[in-house]
């Protein structure tokens, strides 16, 4: 049996809502610029990897700050991130929420086993 995982259901989208080109330095991996209205997808997390301990002591906190300046200011909106997932205590299946149409879903997450050689 294998694992098949849609890559894009692990990943963050943003999208800068300034009126100019701008550089967010807080975006991995290392900073990125973005014009107006444009869309940038990557792997993970924003929240998630921007409130890592170890991060946040090696940067002061600085990335996370970058970050919810950026958002209360206006010049950037998270589009997307990893949708939750939850385990069932009695049933032990792992579970996705989703949102569609306005209903929040229990779901399958986003990867699934198929039979097959290895």
């Amino acid at each position: 049996m294998s694992t098949i995982l849609d890559p894009n259901c692990l990943n963050s989208v943003v999208r800068s809502t300034y009126d100019k080109r701008a550089f967010f330095g807080f975006l991995p991996p290392h900073g990125v610029w973005l014009d107006p209205d444009e869309e940038y997808e990557f792997p993970g997390d924003l929240r998630v990897s921007l409130g890592d301990p170890g991060l946040r002591s090696a940067t002061g906190g600085r990335l996370a700050k970058g970050l919810r300046t950026a958002l209360e200011e206006g010049k950037l909106a998270i589009v997307r991130t990893p949708n939750p997932l939850l385990l069932d205590a009695d049933s032990g299946e792992t579970k996705m929420l989703t949102l569609d149409d306005d209903s929040l879903l229990i779901s399958d997450p986003c990867w699934f086993s198929s039979e097959g050689d290895e």
